[in-house]
């Protein structure tokens, strides 16, 4: 049988939140994401490339206290309160860089409609 791609770290994000009583139905409410990524997940393991592009390894810290290294090293090394704060800066930077870009497309997009109205 095929190994999964990084299975053992869907299997710690499972374990956290089964400790806390969260589903990953919830835990994606809470923190935005899609339910069915994690089914995914499970069916087909983790690529790198979902990893990177995903904001779910540092809202699993948020809601656990957990490092990344313990969700893709399995190594349990506490989360200090400067760490958390450096997880919760990343994720409101990743989200000012996501309203910035939408913000350039609107002013693109107007810019385009108002050379169209002049021709």
């Amino acid at each position: 049988m095929k190994e999964l791609p990084n299975i053992d770290i869907f299997n710690r994000m499972k374990a956290e939140l089964d400790k806390r009583g969260m589903s990953f139905y919830e835990f994606g409410e809470k923190y935005g994401h899609n339910d069915s990524l994690f089914s995914t997940w499970k069916r087909r393991g983790i690529s790198k490339k979902a990893l990177s592009t995903t904001n779910v390894i540092l809202d699993l810290c948020r809601a656990t206290g957990k490092t990344p290294d313990y969700f893709l090293k399995n190594s349990d090394t506490p989360v200090s309160a400067d760490v958390k704060d450096l997880i919760d800066e990343i994720k409101t930077l990743k989200e000012d860089i996501k309203q910035k870009d939408k913000t350039i497309s609107i002013i693109k997009a107007e810019r385009d409609l108002e050379k169209a109205k002049n021709k």
